[in-house]
This record gives structure tokens, C-alpha cells and sequence, in this order.
């Protein structure tokens, strides 16, 4: 029989579909791939869940602190309220409510419950929080009261020596230098802060006796922080000079003899080194200058 067509001119058609034989690295190429797929989406649902639960902390966080806020403004001075205050850590609205309480009750209430050793923790607490708040602005709406509840919790007393020992521990010369100098110099004089500033900055200095051990280390850290502020008598308020240097232990001054050292290497490893050294020698000349014995003394942090 003859055919129709030559057999070149026929159409090879493959019934039986494609005849490719996948080799084994092909093969492992398409589990590679399909893993990787799933792995990425895997990965979205992941991010995915973790931004859902971000969110829903923060809402619940959000909704937990409005309920501690108002449970503190039901009980500002008591146990309560101070514990929702160090919750809310630098809250400023909050802080603003119990300073502005502070100053606004009388004494006898803010001490009430001075005597539980719990009541003494926390308000050590909301004392170092309110001053952390007054260094970082010491010009804020709320400063002013900040600084007078500090005044009311540092009036002389016991409570008054362990709330100051803890700010003492924490830094309290450091934050008062701190607020000194964000006040601008130009400003210093009349702002009513600057007042409550420099009272609180000798405060430390009449609530212990020269034998206590809180004495001479108190009285270093007065001297290094403070008279090493740029131009202080210049941002120190007329009004508040003879207070202010008649509340320094100038005769307890020779106590300091020993920790000459210690003194010079803290001003050594401060980032303004010589600046601190002459600003603290230049304070204590104009503070000091009718004791020639104690401005002598003075002079050997000038030595590098």
C-alpha cells in the first residue's frame, strides 16, 4: 500500500504526554523551591502575628495605664496612689498631681503615714522621679511645684535624713547640677526656680551631723557638682547668696583633706576636665576668699 504523504511531511504527535525524564538535581531544585515558599509564607504569617500583637500590647498597655491614672488620682498621697505613681515612672501629668498636692496639704498630712516603711520606699522613689523630671526641664510648667515638694520632703527630720540618703545614692548632686545648668545663665537670677535649686542644693549639708558617715561625702559631692557650675555666684539669686553661703560647713571644709585624691580623680575622669577645675577654683575664690587656708587647700585641683 502506498502511503498519502512521505514520511517526512508527517506530523509526530506524542500521545502519551511528555516524555522529559526529570534528572535528580531537577528534582531537588523543585523541593528547594517549593520549601523556600513555604518557609516565606510562613514567615509573613509569623511578622504578621507578631505586629498584631504588638499592637494589642500596646492598646492593653495603653488601657492599663489610664486605669492606673485614675486610680492614683483617687488616692494621691496615700499607699495606693503611690504605688501607681511608680508605675507610671516620669509621668509628667502625674507627677504634676501629687507636687501640686504636696505643696497645697499640710505637712502632717504628706508625713501621715511616714511611719510604714512602705510609704518611706515609695516616696523615695517618686522624690528621685520628681527630680529626674526637674533636671531634664527645670523650666517646665510643673517644675516649680516638683522643687517645692522636694523642699517639703527634705525639711529637717528623720524621714527627711533616709529620703535624702536615697537621693544621695542616686545621683541627687548630679540632677541638681543638672537643673542649674539648663536654666540659661541670662534667665538664672529671676527664675523662680533657681531659688528652690540652690536651697536644695545645701539642704543635704544641715540634715547631718560632721561625725555622721553621710557628712563628708555628702559635702564632696556639694563641691564638685556644684561649684564646678560655670559662673555660679552669677545664677545664684541676690536674695538667696547669704543663705546660701552661710548653709556651707566652711569650717568642716579641713574634713575633705583626705579625700583630696578621690576628689581629683573624679574632676580627672570628668569630659570637661580643666573647665571643671578652674570653674571650682574660681567658686571657691568667690565664696571662700576671706579664708585664705581653705583657698589654698582648694588650689591643688588645678594641678593636672
Amino acid at each position: 500500500m502506498l502511503p498519502f504523504y512521505e514520511n517526512e511531511r508527517k506530523r509526530k504527535i506524542n500521545l502519551g504526554g511528555s516524555t522529559r525524564v526529570s534528572s535528580a538535581s531537577d528534582l531537588l531544585d523543585s523541593v528547594k523551591a517549593q520549601r523556600e515558599a513555604r518557609l516565606e509564607q510562613k514567615r509573613r504569617q509569623d511578622s504578621a502575628l507578631r505586629i498584631q500583637a504588638f499592637y494589642r500590647g500596646r492598646s492593653q498597655a495603653s488601657a492599663t495605664k489610664e486605669e492606673v491614672r485614675k486610680t492614683f488620682r483617687n488616692d494621691v498621697l496615700g499607699i495606693t496612689g503611690l504605688r501607681c505613681l511608680v508605675l507610671l515612672g516620669l509621668d509628667e501629668a502625674a507627677l504634676g498631681i501629687w507636687s501640686q498636692t504636696v505643696c497645697s496639704t499640710a505637712p502632717e498630712q504628706v508625713f501621715a503615714l511616714s511611719k510604714g516603711q512602705s510609704w518611706l520606699t515609695l516616696v523615695q522613689r517618686v522624690a528621685l522621679s520628681v527630680l529626674t523630671s526637674v533636671s531634664r526641664s527645670p523650666l517646665s510648667p510643673n517644675s516649680l511645684s516638683h522643687l517645692q515638694a522636694l523642699t517639703v520632703l527634705l525639711s529637717p527630720g528623720d524621714v527627711a535624713r533616709a529620703i535624702t540618703s536615697y537621693l544621695l545614692s542616686h545621683d541627687y548632686y548630679s540632677l541638681i547640677s543638672t537643673a542649674f545648668q539648663h536654666i540659661p545663665e541670662a534667665k538664672s537670677k529671676k527664675a523662680p526656680q533657681t531659688m528652690s535649686l540652690t536651697n536644695l542644693a545645701v539642704a543635704p549639708l544641715s540634715l547631718y551631723p560632721p561625725t555622721s558617715s553621710t557628712f563628708v561625702p555628702s559635702l564632696s559631692k556639694f563641691l564638685v557638682h556644684i561649684f564646678t557650675i560655670p559662673h555660679l555666684p552669677n545664677r545664684i539669686p541676690l536674695s538667696t547668696l547669704p543663705s546660701f553661703v552661710s548653709s556651707i560647713p566652711i569650717s568642716q571644709l579641713h574634713l575633705l583633706s583626705p579625700h583630696t585624691s578621690q576628689i581629683t580623680s573624679f574632676l580627672a575622669h570628668q569630659p570637661n576636665s580643666v573647665e571643671a577645675r578652674v570653674h571650682l577654683v574660681a567658686n571657691c575664690s568667690m565664696f571662700f576668699s576671706p579664708h585664705v587656708w581653705y583657698l589654698r587647700f582648694f588650689t591643688v585641683f588645678l594641678v593636672v
